[in-house]
């Protein structure tokens, strides 16, 4: 590429999902069996919900790492600065409730 060559284009591209939910990969990896069964019972409650369509993206580690629990993060409760500490055993519809509720009115 020289110095006369405009740059690439950026170009927005529209997500085949309406809403992202952020689990933690290491949580997930530390508890085993558990946490595989963790996200794929959130999976299926996401599932159930029609519509909005939820993708579900494993990431890195959120560096809370609690013990025998599992991160989960959306794109509201990030932007509120929180994340979502669940158990194995939790109701993942409750759990999708929080992580996608619209933030509170003042």
């Amino acid at each position: 590429m020289s110095a006369t060559d405009p740059a690439p284009a950026i170009r927005p591209a529209k997500a085949p999902f309406e809403d992202a939910v952020l689990i933690c990969g290491k949580c997930v990896r530390r508890l085993g069996a558990p946490g595989k069964a963790l996200r794929k019972d959130l999976k299926k409650a996401a599932k159930r919900r029609r519509p909005p369509k939820i993708r579900l993206v494993e990431t890195r580690c959120f560096d809370l790492c609690p013990k025998r629990r599992v991160v989960l993060a959306s794109a509201r409760t990030l932007a509120e600065g929180r994340l979502l500490v669940v158990e194995p055993g939790f109701a993942p519809d409750a759990a999708l409730d929080r992580l996608l509720a619209a933030p509170p009115t003042d």
